[in-house]
């Protein structure tokens, strides 16, 4: 069996199918590979932002965030590496400074207990010179009279 030539009409259908096919083939490939890129240098870094993010939020160590191009979100996070390492410097000095004040804190206690046993101590002092005082009036009142 001898199939027919194909006809102008035939042809031109056939050519149109196919370039539809691959029109069709060549753009899913190109989702394909785009979703990956869009995925691997928007998606995946913006996902690693928003947890460092988080961790930070959350007073956690936080790694610092790979500044891959010199781009929108490698200079985001350029900013938010600086960022971080400036809020964990200032917790340190905070950390640093707490501690001196506890230190002086400390410092204070101990001299207010000082002064608490050195009141304590000039008023005893005051209450013996004053019992001293009137005992010795009337024994010298008795010293310096002759019938005593």
């Amino acid at each position: 069996m001898v199939m027919p030539p194909f006809n102008e009409l035939q042809e031109r259908l056939l050519s149109g199918r196919l370039v539809l096919l691959y029109t069709a083939v060549f753009g899913l490939v190109l989702i394909v590979f785009g979703n990956l890129v869009i995925t691997r240098t928007v998606t995946h870094p913006l996902d690693n932002l928003i947890q460092a993010v988080k961790d930070l939020a959350l007073g956690r160590s936080v790694t610092p965030l790979e500044e891959r191009e010199d781009n929108e979100l490698g200079r985001l996070a350029a900013a938010f590496n600086m960022t971080a390492a400036r809020l964990g410097q200032r917790d340190r000095e905070i950390a640093q400074r707490i501690q001196e004040l506890v230190d002086l804190n400390r410092k204070l206690e101990i001299t207010r207990e000082g002064l608490i046993r050195s009141e304590k101590l000039a008023g005893l002092g005051q209450l013996a010179a004053g019992l001293a005082h009137e005992l010795g009036n009337p024994v010298r009142r008795c010293w310096a009279m002759p019938n005593c």
